[in-house]
């Protein structure tokens, strides 16, 4: 074997390597999103209709502020500025290009589309701050997340579900992790369950019409899980495929070791 061969073959090996740790940093990156969101790691949450794009500058009319970003039920310190209210005006928006989980459609924000938006404030200034979801209503009452069809068969799915479960709960109801596909909370009592059955979506075709509907609920008991294991399976497909191409490299140099004696 060449030495052509041998370097195609490490080579193949990195990229596997590479390949794996973005697809993982990607899923990460949503789910840290969402769970920022859930965390209340935002100055406003709000649902809102778009009234006009033009060029990067996004004009939304607020329909609603999500009940748990009002200052007597915010996680943040108590000393933490009170945020004038923007529900029933119009705002400006920077930062609003695209919607989570549309990566790759040529999908973008529209006039008329009805959009959850995690806000910070600067200067007078609101841009986005963990993500813009793309919805059916600006209400938290009678809501469902658009998304692209093919998010039904990743995590993104059952996360979605826990920031519906949030948000349906005017934000009242944080109590959720995520881990293989599975969402773990508690119910009333305090006793431990899962949710399994992905709700509050609508999927989306190419075509941007709406392919299937996911909204009822499964709940069974089990343990409730951390989900922090994503950076793990990261730095496992890592150390795996290093491994690989150290043994990858090892068989290759004893293959032409005993070539070259014979």
């Amino acid at each position: 074997m060449n030495i052509l061969k041998k370097a195609l073959l490490i080579i193949l090996t990195i990229a596997i390597i590479i390949i794996s740790f973005l697809t993982v940093s990607a899923s990460e990156t949503t789910h840290q999103a969402i769970r920022n969101i859930i965390d209340n790691k935002q100055h406003k949450l709000v649902f809102a209709s778009i009234v006009n794009v033009h060029g990067d500058e996004v004009t939304v009319y607020v329909t609603e502020e999500i009940g748990s970003y009002t200052k007597e039920n915010t996680k943040h310190n108590e000393d933490d500025p009170i945020y004038p209210s923007v529900e029933g005006e119009e705002i400006e928006i920077e930062g609003l290009k695209s919607y989570m989980y549309f990566d790759g459609y040529d999908y973008h924000p529209k006039k008329g589309d009805n959009v959850l938006l995690s806000l910070t404030f600067n200067g007078n200034v609101y841009s986005i701050k963990n993500g813009a979801f793309l919805v059916t209503s600006a209400s938290h009452d009678n809501f469902l997340f658009k998304v692209p069809e093919g998010v039904e068969e990743t995590d993104g799915a059952i996360e979605l579900t826990a920031l519906y479960k949030f948000v349906s709960s005017d934000g009242r109801n944080s109590d959720f992790t995520v881990r293989d596909s599975v969402l773990y909370t508690h119910d009333t009592d305090g006793e431990k369950v899962i949710i399994e059955d992905p709700s509050g979506i609508e999927y989306m075709g190419e075509d941007g019409k709406i392919i299937q509907t996911e909204n009822t609920d499964t709940d069974e008991q089990d343990e409730l899980i951390g989900d922090s294991y994503k950076w793990i399976i990261a730095f496992v497909l890592i150390f795996i495929g290093v491994i690989s191409g150290f043994f990858v490299s090892k068989i290759i140099n004893n293959f032409e070791k005993r070539s070259e004696q014979k």
